[in-house]
């Protein structure tokens, strides 16, 4: 449901579809646009710049949550007695095979 605000696309018909990993959004017009080439590629590119704005505040969660994530990581890297790690560079390796196995999935798991 669209927010209450002045209708600015009279006979517009949004279609939007939001899952976890993807938004989908579709406007069907009630007129045929009739672009030639360069016209379609200044409405593509205004699209995608506006869907930036929208989505952007879900990127900068995104990146806050995965580097509390690493930070999690480092802490028990650099708390864990057990691993008997005193060298920094194979410390850091091993830092950064961790977070380069995790998949896109297993960050959002572990972060929320």
């Amino acid at each position: 449901m669209a927010n209450s605000t002045k209708c600015l696309t009279s006979g517009a018909i949004f279609h939007t579809h939001i899952k976890d990993d993807e938004v989908v959004a579709k406007v069907s017009l009630p007129f045929d646009l009739s672009l030639n080439e360069d016209e379609a590629e200044i409405l593509e590119t205004l699209i995608h710049n506006s869907l930036e704005v929208i989505l952007r505040p879900y990127f900068e969660r995104s990146a806050a949550m995965k580097d509390g994530f690493k930070a999690k990581i480092r802490g028990v890297l650099d708390d864990n007695e057990a691993l008997c790690m005193d060298n920094e560079d194979d410390k850091e390796k091993l830092f950064e095979a961790i977070v380069k196995s995790l998949s896109k999935s297993e960050w959002w798991e572990q972060s929320l």
